[in-house]
């Protein structure tokens, strides 16, 4: 259980990375590229509140959590991913 933790905690901190060096660049983006991020963040701050609550309450299913969190994760880096082409 203590890898999958890390494995988490890696997974936040290179979004919270891509995150802030996109976010630097936004405000000279498209409309449209605006929109996904807007939409990305309202998914960030969902997963960042999940991620937080999960990290304080032990008695959750971390396991069912994780696999949670790692769908809504990849989703979003495929969104960062997306926006990094357009600009």
């Amino acid at each position: 259980m203590g890898m999958l933790k890390n494995d988490l905690e890696n997974l936040i901190a290179t979004l919270k990375q891509q995150r802030d060096e996109l976010s630097l660049k936004i405000h000279l983006a498209k409309a449209d590229v605006r929109d996904e991020w807007h939409t990305l963040e309202n998914h960030w701050q969902e997963i960042r509140a999940k991620y937080d609550a999960t990290r304080k309450d032990a008695t959750q299913t971390v396991e069912g959590v994780a696999s949670a969190l790692e769908l809504a994760v990849e989703e979003i880096k495929r969104g960062y991913e997306r926006i990094r082409r357009s600009l």
